[in-house]
């Protein structure tokens, strides 16, 4: 067993590498290490199926909202930083959730806790490299509808992926959608 970051653990059982957010509570580490199990003919665990069903239909659209304090993304790429209120987005929430859910099929993502929120996005990724070999992120400061989608809160802590789908507010094209999990 190795430590993969403070806040999670990676271990290898049969021949699959198994990485488990453990979140604050190590006692959850044991409980998830305890339940793997291999089986050919039946479950692979016993905490099989404790996960909500996921729900065919897209969701409904969140309630959008305004960032109110600087968000470091789980993506470890990007960050948001609140708009000022003079600021407004060209483009509504509900659009840029309707093209979400046409261009990706947020039902297919399981049962998540969906947000949306407008702020300022900027990421170190895509960017252009440079003559000198130094690089220009191409998002900086992009007025955006950040569409977040969490994990579902269980007994075991969350139970799903994380997704991030930055959506210029100006234009209403996706910047990327990253899932994490």
């Amino acid at each position: 067993m190795s430590a993969a970051r403070a806040s999670a653990v990676t271990v290898w059982y049969r021949r699959v590498s198994i990485q488990i957010g453990i979140g604050a509570n190590p006692a959850v580490e044991r409980a998830i290490l305890n339940s793997i199990t291999s089986s050919l003919t039946g479950a692979d665990s016993p905490t099989l199926g404790r996960c909500p069903s996921p729900d065919p239909t897209p969701p409904t659209t969140p309630a959008p909202g305004r960032l109110t304090a600087p968000l470091v993304l789980e993506d470890s790429n990007g960050q948001m930083q609140p708009e000022a209120v003079n600021v407004q987005p060209q483009v509504s929430a509900a659009s840029v959730w309707t093209s979400f859910v046409h261009g990706f099929g947020a039902g297919r993502f399981g049962a998540l806790r969906w947000s949306i929120v407008f702020g300022s996005y900027s990421a170190q990724t895509p960017a252009k490299i440079n003559p000198d070999g130094s690089t220009t992120p191409e998002y900086r400061g992009v007025p955006t509808w950040l569409i977040r989608g969490h994990g579902v809160p269980t007994d075991y802590g969350p139970c799903g992926i994380t997704v991030l789908a930055p959506y210029n507010a100006d234009t209403g094209h996706s910047m990327n959608v990253t899932t994490i999990g």
